[in-house]
């Protein structure tokens, strides 16, 4: 139950993120426009939070959809691998945090760059599926990559 809460306010976050960049509104500017906080605003857009349902509509409100739209799971054509990712065990499983990385970062990945990020996410999900890769050989593949980019990282 604990996941299927944090994919809903990732997703939920994401919603209003890729909603106020396609409108150009600035998280203050939306702060302005609905009377909540900067600080919970960017924590929604995280997903570390969740607003309670009468800011989901005043949100939703600002950013000119329905309240229904922004609380639905349906995500756009554009952030449907999105969904994939967070409705997939991968997520679950992957150690990201081994790597530096926390769900909301990747989430301001897709957000800031879903096209690209899109389309590397249904690259692995594609090679993982056509070899038939096991969750520990993904995880070892990925560990040596890193490592590798870390080395030569601080080699330079």
């Amino acid at each position: 139950m604990k996941l299927q809460e944090d994919v809903i306010r990732m997703i939920f976050g994401l919603k209003v993120k890729q909603l106020r960049a396609d409108k150009g509104i600035s998280l203050t500017e939306l702060a302005t426009a609905t009377g909540i906080s900067v600080s919970y605003l960017n924590e929604i857009e995280k997903g570390k939070k969740h607003p309670k349902p009468s800011k989901v509509a005043v949100i939703a409100d600002a950013l000119g959809v329905t309240y229904d739209y922004l609380v639905s799971l349906q995500l756009s054509k554009r952030l449907q691998p999105v969904g994939e990712l967070l409705h997939s065990n991968i997520l679950s499983e992957l150690p990201l945090e081994h790597f530096g990385l926390d769900m909301s970062r990747v989430l301001d990945l897709f957000a800031t760059a879903p096209a690209k990020l899109s389309a590397f996410v249904n690259t692995l999900l594609e090679i993982s599926r056509a070899f038939d890769l096991r969750v520990e050989q993904f995880y070892f593949s990925a560990l040596r990559s890193y490592q590798s980019c870390t080395t030569i990282t601080l080699m330079r």
